[in-house]
């Protein structure tokens, strides 16, 4: 009988194993409960914790420098694009609309330079948890 069921141990057609007739199936049973420390006859890792790296001065300042410059850019963009929407705004007689065109130009750079931004913002942030941990 060579059918998959008879393959199966739990089968009721399953045909009996002899495991001293087959060395491999010998060596084989349980294979999986030793790790490489066990079959190379290496004593078992003492529990440790890894030593903490530690991370230069320079690339402590370069995290910060990467998470806090776009958050700077991007409070700074706002802020000068909503003053230049009120200046623009308050006095329409003396053509100043020409700085709520450059206040829509600035939020659209903001807006162009916000996968930038952003990308700095996250290296910045994996930098700086990275050096704290």
């Amino acid at each position: 009988m060579n059918t998959f069921s008879s393959l199966l141990p739990g089968s009721p057609h399953a045909e009996p194993l002899d495991a001293m007739a087959d060395p491999a199936i010998r060596l084989h049973a349980g294979w999986y409960k030793y790790v490489m420390n066990d079959l190379a006859g290496y004593p078992p890792r003492p529990n440790v914790r890894p030593v903490r790296r530690v991370y230069s001065r320079t690339y402590r300042v370069w995290a910060h420098v990467l998470l806090w410059t776009p958050i700077a850019i991007t409070v700074i963009g706002v802020i000068l694009g909503l003053g230049l929407f009120a200046a623009a705004d308050a006095d329409p007689t003396h053509s100043s609309s020409a700085l709520g065109y450059f206040g829509l130009v600035v939020w659209g750079g903001l807006a162009v330079l916000s996968p930038v931004l952003l990308g700095s913002f996250i290296a910045g942030l994996v930098m700086l948890i990275r050096a704290r941990s």
